[in-house]
């Protein structure tokens, strides 16, 4: 049995970043030492496998298909006591998949069980969810350490995100920031803090890019049905911003070719810790 204890939000518990992305490059500074084991979805967010890998760690993937995380493997990498967890669970970059409420609460229990090993959870695109909402890990566990942004809600540019976690964590993390850049840019911080003021207009604001990115997800399906259906195939996302596109193509060249014409996609090798698929 596994008691729920979602993670509270109070000023200890939070540390204001320069976007999510420096969350990620943060966690690395911090925990992680050569050779340290870093465990990380297969396939996984690209530039959060750039930045842990400056701090040389021992990477081990977990497949994650058709909306699922091994947690078998997971449960049995977690023996040998890895440093850090790195989960991407709604709406991943880059396949869009997202895990259910049972795969999530089974994480939630592994946390608990494995207290050592610290699991990260970067919720970048949780809002962007076109019908269904999911649960955050942070909301059921307080051992999570959370990752947002307000780019994808609000405006790229502003380079304004946030870390939630266990305060002694965030401590840390927050003596470690210092050396980096002082502290986050105060006028983004402004901006945004009067953008949040108003909550029934941040509430209709995020309501209304759900809609927009739902009819650019379904667009998009309509072009890759009408050119792509005999070369590719994709899994439809429920929220987000990505397709993930499988072809027996090689993806290298044909970026090239397609750079050339004004088309610019992610060839896949990227997004593998190693052996790329």
């Amino acid at each position: 049995a596994c008691a729920f204890e979602p993670l509270l939000v109070i000023v200890e518990n939070i540390l204001i970043t320069s976007g999510s992305q420096q969350g990620i490059d943060l966690l690395g500074k911090t925990f992680i030492d050569p050779g340290n084991r870093l465990v990380v979805e297969r396939p996984a967010y690209f530039v959060a496998l750039q930045a842990f890998s400056a701090y040389q760690p021992k990477f081990i993937d977990i497949d994650f298909n058709n909306n699922y995380l091994n947690l078998v493997k997971l449960k049995k990498i977690l023996l040998k006591k890895p440093k850090l967890v790195y989960l991407n669970p709604s709406f991943q970059n880059p396949t869009g998949q997202v895990l259910n409420l049972y795969q999530r609460k089974k994480i939630i229990v592994l946390a608990k069980q494995f207290p050592q090993t610290l699991f990260v959870e970067d919720a970048a695109y949780n809002e962007l969810y076109f019908d269904k909402a999911y649960l955050d890990l942070a909301g059921l566990s307080s051992n999570i350490i959370h990752l947002g942004t307000f780019s994808k809600i609000l405006a790229p540019g502003l380079r304004l995100g946030y870390m939630v976690g266990p305060k002694e964590i965030i401590y840390k993390l927050t003596l470690v920031k210092q050396s980096l850049d002082l502290h986050t840019n105060s006028l983004s911080q402004l901006l945004v803090n009067e953008i949040l003021k108003d909550s029934r207009w941040f509430a209709a604001h995020r309501q209304k890019i759900r809609k927009f990115y739902q009819r650019q997800a379904q667009m998009m399906e309509k072009l890759l049905q009408t050119h792509l259906k005999n070369n590719a195939e994709w899994v439809s996302p429920q929220g987000g911003l990505f397709f993930w596109l499988k072809t027996k193509t090689n993806t290298q060249v044909l970026y090239k070719k397609a750079i050339k014409d004004k088309v610019a996609f992610i060839p896949g090798h990227v997004f593998f810790a190693k052996n790329p698929d």
